[in-house]
């Protein structure tokens, strides 16, 4: 019998700084080589959301070959209401990058077609949903050594906004 520490695999945080509000955690899945973590702020009335995934192994548990990883940055911002013109108005605004993942466009169809494409752009409750988004993800930009996607996103209202 061996004894060894056991390390934590996550970490979380809050913050309450007057104008900067929210939180966030970041967690080690060891047995799949994947740390993944989300923050949300609130920045001057601005909503901020990070959601980032980096994967060391495979789906079948090898390491990865060189580089040895895979990156995933979602990065969004809830925006007040911009008129655009002709009733159009700017809600939000993000970006999506990808190192070493590829799009599989048949599972980006079926998010949209399921909505579980809307648990990666502009998620409503990204901390509560994180397992559930680093997972769709996985789904929809599977690791993919010598690849890259890179996107913006968008949220383009019509009409007065609520």
């Amino acid at each position: 019998m061996v004894l060894q520490p056991l390390w934590p695999t996550g970490l979380g945080i809050s913050v309450d700084a007057g104008l900067v509000t929210g939180g966030g955690f970041i967690s080690l899945d060891p047995q799949a080589g994947r740390y993944s973590g989300v923050v949300v702020l609130d920045l001057f009335g601005v909503g901020i959301t990070v959601v980032g995934v980096l994967d060391t192994l495979d789906a079948t548990g090898a390491p990865l070959p060189p580089p040895g990883f895979s990156f995933l940055l979602i990065v969004d911002a809830d925006l007040p209401p911009i008129q655009l013109g002709f009733g159009f108005t700017l809600n939000g605004a993000g970006a999506l990058a990808a190192v070493n993942r590829r799009l599989d466009s048949p599972a980006l169809l079926d998010g949209v077609r399921a909505g579980t494409l809307d648990s990666i752009m502009f998620p409503a409750d990204p901390v509560r949903d994180a397992p559930r988004i680093v997972s769709d993800t996985g789904d929809i930009f599977p690791v993919s050594t010598g690849r890259y996607v890179f996107g913006p996103m968008t949220v383009i209202g019509w009409a007065p906004p609520p």
